[in-house]
């Protein structure tokens, strides 16, 4: 490993593109086996420097499945190599496919504690762009230092890496919402329903969340909750949905990835949390494929406009009612 040559490029945003193509051909073949396919690694990360490698793990319910998996993946060039000594992870190496960037594959447990690993760190950079730009000096640095010398690359920035690791277990980190996390997401929805009722009282009431609602969400291939996460609690949320645009002949055959709702818990506001959230529902749009991402805003609420506004977003069209039909 000593001798392998050390690469390090800036961020290229065809890296996200590159992922889709590779996830796209396999989830073709794995269909429901596998759970989800998640982009890992530094070039998931927007802004990072990275060796121009993309890292994906694919994950799955549990071992009863993994035989299944090595054999679909076998018919599109994949070939089983092991765990390598990381219990729940099993490696994969292929040859040719020009047609792809060069990435490493790995099938993981959706209980693999690797897993939870390559998650946990890319959500934290994601969400922490102080972190990125050194994290990236760092990585630069390193190719210039050790150009041919793998080991030696990896130990200079081994320590900034137990840095952040120490840093994540007390800053917030942006991850999917999970089951544990439902009683805290009913607590903010209130929030956005008040708000409703207090911008217009002629459609919104105060409701009930109920687990058949969250479920449907978790469960969905169109859509999530990410949530912003201190100490394993959700102290804000965006909903996100990939949806196509109807196929009209007079608009263009585009996907948007919409924000059905977004909340930061009231006393943690002002804080960038809400601008994290936005940037990771951009990223969720960018890696399913999304040509642009829209949501709505009561004409009443001027700080959530100046928000948006403030995110890139822009006025496009209005919505208009009557409220009567007489």
């Amino acid at each position: 490993m000593g001798n392998k040559k050390v690469v390090v490029m800036p961020y290229d945003e065809a890296w996200a593109d590159d992922f889709i193509k590779i996830r796209d051909e396999i989830k073709e073949v794995l269909g429901t086996l596998a759970m989800r396919i998640e982009h890992v690694g530094s070039t998931s990360v927007r802004g990072l420097s990275a060796k121009p490698i993309i890292d994906i793990d694919v994950v799955i319910r549990d071992r009863q499945a993994l035989k299944e998996v090595i054999s679909a993946l076998a018919e599109i060039g994949y070939r089983h190599e092991g765990d390598l000594g990381i219990a729940g992870r099993e490696a994969f190496k292929y040859d040719g496919k020009e047609h792809l960037r060069n990435h490493h594959l790995y099938v993981c447990t959706r209980d693999c504690a690797e897993l939870k690993r390559h998650i946990a760190f890319r959500d934290y950079l994601r969400s922490h762009p102080e972190a990125v730009r050194e994290y990236s000096r760092i990585k630069e640095e390193g190719a210039k230092l050790y150009p041919d010398d793998m080991d030696k690359y990896i130990e200079y920035k081994s320590p900034l890496i137990q840095q952040i690791y120490e840093k994540m277990n007390t800053a917030f980190l942006i991850r999917k919402a999970g089951a544990n996390d439902i009683p805290a997401l009913r607590i903010l929805y209130r929030s956005l329903e008040e708000d409703g009722v207090l911008y217009q009282p002629e459609h919104f009431v105060i409701g009930e969340r109920t687990e058949e609602f969250f479920r449907g969400i978790f469960d969905s291939d169109t859509q999530d909750i990410l949530v912003a996460d201190i100490d394993g609690v959700a102290i804000g949320f965006v909903h996100c949905m990939i949806i196509p645009q109807k196929k009209v002949s007079c608009l263009k055959p585009q996907t948007v990835v919409y924000l059905q709702d977004l909340c930061v818990r009231e006393d943690l506001r002002d804080k960038g949390i809400g601008s994290m959230l936005m940037r990771a529902a951009k990223d969720y749009g960018k890696e399913n494929g999304a040509d642009f991402i829209r949501t709505q805003v009561f004409p009443g609420n001027i700080d959530g406009m100046r928000f948006y506004e403030r995110n890139g977003f822009c006025e496009m069209m209005k919505t208009i009612e009557c409220q009567s039909l007489d």
